[in-house]
């Protein structure tokens, strides 16, 4: 903990000096500019300037790495399907992504995120990858989602993400088979057998990014959707939002996905270009809905207007 402490504190002070630095250049050659042309000196102006780019820089730092990083919130979503059975009517779904146990999310932090969830009263849970990054703490993670089980009557279901290759497959996996998480690797599961039945899936996390992803997305949902009863409503888990094209493309009612963290940073959006097709919140195709949770936590302790989340999800008949 003091390790993750120094390193939020260097964090907080780089950003300082990368706010600093383009307003301060900036007022810098306006001030140049100004005496050149005019022969009136902005001496005094420039200094209270700068000092309150100072004051505004530490602010902005402090927040983002002190309070929006560590604050989660719970954002709600009404899901209205065409085919959906109406004893499925107001079913809720909660989803809880990236929340990479560590350094920067604590077993503590696990407790009240895990309680926040479950006050919302979802009927069933869903983890989509980058669960822990700290695998000393399998055991006492497991513990605690398994304390909580009860409280999702549909239980609580997860899906590969990266940093579970990164850190150790084996002891995740493991640690996961031994709890009361179904994890879902290119499988599905019936959620409510009802005339039109609602299922839950889960693929697992394609490491290709040389224009292989799609078609490896499209085996693991080939083999996810097997045996899976048409016409009926489906729910898919995947880390990585570019799984989203390839749910539209076999009618996924509603994908649920992570990976990106929102980027952490929602500043100059329209101005600069996006790392991902699809970067944070809800995307919707056809009456089909793809959503890219902004994370729970992060393994970079700054955010600045891309808070952390918790996703309620009801699901309603149009």
């Amino acid at each position: 903990p003091y390790a993750a402490q120094i390193s939020r504190f260097c964090v907080f002070w780089f950003v300082t000096q990368i706010i600093i630095l383009p307003f301060a250049l900036t007022l810098f050659l306006t001030k140049l500019s100004f005496t050149y042309f005019s022969g009136i000196s902005l001496s005094g102006f420039a200094h209270n300037a700068f000092l309150a780019i100072i004051v505004l820089a530490f602010c902005m730092s402090i927040y983002g790495a002190y309070y929006e990083s560590i604050t989660v919130r719970t954002v709600r979503y009404d899901i209205k399907l065409n085919n959906l059975d109406s004893q499925a009517e107001g079913f809720r779904v909660a989803q809880l992504s990236d929340l990479h146990i560590g350094p920067y999310f604590s077993l503590e932090d696990l407790q009240s995120v895990m309680q926040k969830t479950a006050d919302e009263k979802p009927n069933v849970l869903v983890i989509t990858g980058d669960l822990i990054d700290d695998v000393a703490q399998l055991q006492v993670m497991t513990e605690i989602i398994n304390n909580f089980a009860d409280k999702f009557p549909h239980g609580i279901y997860y899906c590969w993400g990266n940093h579970e290759y990164f850190r150790n497959y084996a002891a995740i996996s493991q640690a996961l088979d031994r709890s009361k998480i179904k994890v879902l690797k290119n499988q599905h599961e019936l959620l409510l057998d009802t005339p039109l039945p609602l299922y839950v899936l889960g693929i697992d996390y394609s490491f290709n990014r040389i224009g292989g992803a799609k078609q490896e997305y499209d085996g693991m949902l080939e083999k996810a959707l097997a045996d899976v009863q048409n016409p009926s409503t489906k729910i898919l888990l995947a880390h990585h939002s570019i799984a989203i094209d390839n749910a539209f493309a076999y009618n996924i009612d509603l994908t649920l996905t992570g990976h990106t963290h929102g980027l952490q940073v929602n500043v100059l959006e329209k101005l600069l270009p996006n790392a991902f097709k699809y970067m944070r919140g809800m995307y919707n195709q056809g009456g089909m809905y793809g959503y890219v949770s902004t994370g729970v936590s992060g393994w970079f302790p700054f955010r600045f207007c891309c808070p952390p989340e918790i996703a309620i999800f009801t699901l309603k008949k149009f």
